[in-house]
């Protein structure tokens, strides 16, 4: 979806589904309940967007004892374009959607108390915001360009900014 500005949109959607392989920790991607070939590490689907034509999906493991978050950004032909894992060893975690916004969302994992907001970006962005005088020019060939943005938030900033 897009805009009065012509910019893509987070929305909630309800289209996709999973196919779980438990003993693997992975699932094949479904649409309307129809095999996509795309298969995806964790087994339960926490949440599923749109932006624009891509795909933002959040997946878990479903072991409340230490658990996983897989973020994938696909593109329109399901294929990955960016993600990542938010994790660590013996976490328990419950992943909690919060307000989603015009491109960002905010969510909680491990726990409540902890709170995040992510940032979907049409474009790619350089991984480097603003580099150090340290920081060497041969750096940025090794920096991905990312579509995706996680910052921590504090309990007073749980306003979603469009």
């Amino acid at each position: 979806m897009a805009d009065d500005a012509g910019g893509a949109l987070l929305q909630p959607i309800a289209l996709f589904g999973l196919a779980p392989d438990f003993d693997l920790g992975e699932s094949e991607l479904l649409r309307a309940g129809a095999p996509t070939g795309v298969t995806l590490p964790g087994v339960f689907l926490e949440a599923q967007l749109a932006f624009g034509p891509d795909l933002l999906l959040i997946l878990s493991n479903g072991t409340p004892h230490e658990e996983s978050l897989r973020v994938r950004l696909l593109d329109a032909k399901l294929r990955q374009t960016d993600g990542f894992n938010l994790d660590g060893p013996f976490t328990p975690g419950r992943f909690r959607l919060g307000p989603v916004g015009r491109s960002t969302l905010l969510f909680s994992f491990p726990l409540d108390e902890v709170r995040w907001r992510l940032t979907v970006h049409e474009f790619a962005v350089s991984g480097l915001r603003t580099p150090s005088p340290a920081q060497r020019a041969p750096l940025w060939r090794y920096l991905r360009p990312k579509r995706l943005d996680l910052e921590r938030v504090m309990a007073t900033e749980l306003r979603v900014v469009q």
